[in-house]
C-alpha cells in the first residue's frame, strides 16, 4: 500500500505550499494568526509531553523483569525526547514571528533522523539489524575448537560475518542461497533440510552442533523435538547446542 501512497506526498506538499502562499497574499494578518495558533498548540504539546515520556523511558530501563525496549548504551531515545521538548518550547515561544516558520521546517530534519534511530528494536525486529543482538548473545557463549556451526537462511550471512567463518552449515530452507546450493557442489554439501537434522547429528558425532538463529528462544527458534543441550538467547538471537 505504501507504494501507492508515497508518490502522493510531493504533489500534496506543492498544493499546500501554493494554497498557503495565496492565503498570505490575500489576508496575511489572518494567516499569521492561524499559523501562530498552530505553532503554539503544536509546540506546547511537544514541550509538555516530552517530560513524562523522558521520565517513563528512564524508569522503564531500570525496571526488573520487563522487556527492554532498547539495547544498553542506546541514548538516541533520550536525545530525541530532549530535542522534541526544546523544539516544542522554542516553536511555542516564537509562534508569532516569521522565524517560527523557519524553525518548524528546518527543525523537522533532526526529528526524522533521531526518530529513525529511536525506533524500538522489537518494532524493527532484531533480524533487520542483527549485529548488536549477535554480539550480546555471543558474549555469553563459549565455543569449542571442533564445534560445527549452523544457521538458517535468515541468519547465515550475519553469523558468518560476525564469526569470520566460511564453513557454516545451512539448516532448514535454501532461501536466497538456492542458486549457490543448486549450482555449486561444495555449497550443496553444506545444506541440510530440517528433516535431515537427526542424520546430521549422527554424522558429526562426537562434535557439538551449534545452531545460531535470529529468533528469540520463545519465538520458535528451533523445533521443539530437537534435543538442545544448552540454549543461550538474548535480544532476539538464540544459540542452541545439540
Amino acid at each position: 500500500m505504501g507504494t501507492y501512497i508515497l508518490p502522493c506526498f510531493p504533489p500534496l506538499a506543492a498544493l499546500l505550499a501554493i494554497g498557503l502562499r495565496r492565503a498570505m497574499l490575500i489576508d496575511p494578518a489572518w494567516c499569521r494568526r492561524v499559523l501562530a495558533g498552530l505553532f503554539g498548540a503544536f509546540g506546547m504539546i511537544l514541550a509538555i509531553a516530552s517530560i513524562p515520556v523522558l521520565i517513563a523511558l528512564a524508569v522503564w530501563s531500570f525496571l526488573p523483569g520487563v522487556p527492554q525496549l532498547y539495547l544498553p548504551g542506546n541514548f538516541f531515545p533520550y536525545l530525541t525526547v530532549l530535542y522534541l521538548g526544546g523544539y516544542g518550547f522554542w516553536l511555542w515561544r516564537w509562534r508569532r514571528r516569521y522565524r517560527a516558520i523557519v524553525l518548524f521546517l528546518f527543525g523537522l530534519a533532526p526529528v526524522v533522523i533521531l526518530g529513525l534511530c529511536s525506533i524500538p528494536e522489537k518494532l524493527i525486529r532484531e533480524s533487520k539489524a542483527p549485529e548488536p543482538g549477535l554480539r550480546a548473545c555471543l558474549s555469553r557463549f563459549e565455543f569449542q575448537p571442533d564445534d560445527v556451526i549452523a544457521s538458517d537462511r535468515n541468519g547465515a550471512s550475519a553469523v558468518a560475518w560476525m564469526l569470520k567463518r566460511s564453513d557454516l552449515l545451512l539448516l532448514g530452507r535454501m532461501g536466497e542461497f538456492e542458486y549457490a546450493i543448486s549450482n555449486y557442489p561444495d555449497s550443496a554439501a553444506r545444506f541440510y533440510p530440517a528433516a535431515q537434522f537427526p542424520a546430521l547429528l549422527e554424522k558429526i558425532r562426537p562434535r557439538r552442533l551449534v545452531y545460531i538463529v535470529l529468533r528469540a528462544a520463545d519465538d520458535d527458534a528451533f523445533p521443539k523435538e530437537w534435543p538442545a543441550r544448552q540454549v543461550v538467547s538474548a535480544h532476539g538471537v538464540t544459540i542452541a547446542v545439540f
